[in-house]
């Protein structure tokens, strides 16, 4: 019972931290984070998504590695850190 209690409990300090993060990040970074999982993603199926230019992509990419926030996999890939 315990276990459960204390998964539920890391569920929801997981949710605050998702909070944290999103007021941390501006709008344009917000949108490509929100697109990325741990599920490795390239930059074209982020393009599609966003509807965001090749620039404007690869600077908010690197805001984003910057921060901390995204890892790059292999080239050109990129996931939410945890």
């Amino acid at each position: 019972m315990n276990f459960l209690k204390e998964l539920e409990l890391q569920g929801e300090i997981n949710t605050g931290e998702d909070n944290l993060k999103n007021l941390l990040l501006e709008k344009d970074e917000r949108l490509v984070y929100g697109c990325l999982s741990l599920r490795p993603k390239n930059v074209g199926e982020l393009l599609k998504k966003t509807g965001i230019s090749v620039p404007e992509m690869m600077d908010i990419l690197a805001r984003l590695l910057q921060k901390g926030f995204i890892t790059e996999t292999v080239k050109n890939y990129y996931i939410r850190k945890i």
